[in-house]
């Protein structure tokens, strides 16, 4: 009698467990300690916190806040609930008194003031996007200064020594001028090129180029724009100058040609 072995289908391949994603989360401090650990999105921030602790001796355990954003964040909650991503920062502060503290205040070039208090340590641009927010006809460009120092964002009022009540100005790039770049060429082929805003006064670019081509000999040095004599007292914004444009220098003219006032663009 014959035997017939029934059709059993082929064994299927195992199937591999989900992987879980780690994140790896910062913590610094107002005394430069950074430390970071890698976690899932779903432990506890507590493990977070105690591994700071425990890496930052000269802090007591369970002494200051944690900060995400500037919210205080829970040792019960999670990355997730906070919607934390790998690589982001957790603020620790020590201590929350009153000195902590600044009040500044953004002061444009038509008058309007935006004031704000933060924190010390706060990153500067938490200021500057409030300006724009409040300020929306302004556009979003132009440079923050404080005692005539560009500040930058990602910089802390520490950072600049700022004290309560202090202001920042904000000078909207319609006011101090694009930059654009600008090239003084020659006849010896020399082109000696430099970045200016276009509220400068084209002088500015001609010094530049007397110092890196000191022009000896008889007579006087004119510059030509598209043929025409450029007055060194007007602007590139005066001029319709644009960035990338070229200005020629004719070498050994009469003073009288440098004196003719129709001859400037």
């Amino acid at each position: 009698m014959e035997t017939t072995r029934s059709s059993m289908s082929a064994p299927s391949g195992k199937t591999s467990a989900p992987v879980t994603a780690f994140i790896a989360v910062w913590v610094y401090d107002e005394e430069g300690h950074q430390i970071v650990r890698t976690m899932r999105p779903t432990d506890k921030l507590q493990d977070l916190m105690d591994f700071y602790y425990a890496m930052v001796t000269d802090v007591p355990r369970g002494k200051g806040v944690f900060l995400y954003k500037r919210k205080r964040v829970y040792g019960e909650e999670t990355p997730a609930d906070y919607g934390m991503n790998s690589s982001d920062e957790i603020e620790f502060l020590l201590d929350m008194g009153p000195d902590m503290f600044i009040t500044l205040t953004v002061e444009d070039d038509d008058g309007r003031k935006v004031t704000s208090t933060m924190r010390r340590r706060d990153k500067l641009q938490v200021l500057m996007d409030f300006y724009f927010s409040m300020v929306s006809s302004t556009p979003n460009k132009g440079i923050f200064k404080y005692a005539d120092v560009e500040v930058l964002g990602w910089k802390t009022p520490a950072d600049y020594e700022m004290e309560d009540e202090d202001r920042i100005d904000f000078c909207s790039e319609l006011k101090t001028g694009k930059p654009l770049t600008l090239t003084v060429s020659d006849c010896d082929g020399r082109r000696i090129a430099r970045t200016i805003r276009s509220t400068d006064k084209l002088q500015v670019l001609i010094d530049f180029y007397h110092s890196a081509v000191p022009i000896l000999g008889i007579g006087g040095v004119a510059f030509l724009y598209d043929g025409q004599q450029v007055d060194l007292s007007k602007t590139p914004m005066d001029l319709g100058l644009e960035d990338g444009d070229e200005i020629e220098t004719m070498i050994g003219v009469p003073r009288s040609y440098n004196n003719l006032k129709n001859n400037y663009l």
